[in-house]
């Protein structure tokens, strides 16, 4: 998994679908395209998190931590 370092979000106004394009900590652009308004809201909200990831399938990880100090109940 890479960080996101940097991200662009669109709106294309006329014909109602949005754009994401992320961009990772090895150099690597990811582009989505043609996504709804309510998919583009729920990405913008998890790439608020501190710590935001990118695997090699393309999914968008908020929230973990890789070497984390916190127990997970175990």
């Amino acid at each position: 998994m890479q960080t996101i370092k940097t991200y662009t979000i669109g709106w294309d106004v006329i014909n109602k679908v949005g754009y994401l394009t992320i961009l990772d900590e090895t150099g690597n652009e990811h582009v989505f395209s043609e996504l709804s308004l309510d998919e583009l809201t729920f990405l913008q909200s998890m790439l608020q998190s501190p710590s935001v990831l990118i695997d090699p399938q393309n999914w968008i990880v908020a929230g973990w931590q890789i070497n984390s100090s916190v127990n997970m109940g175990k």
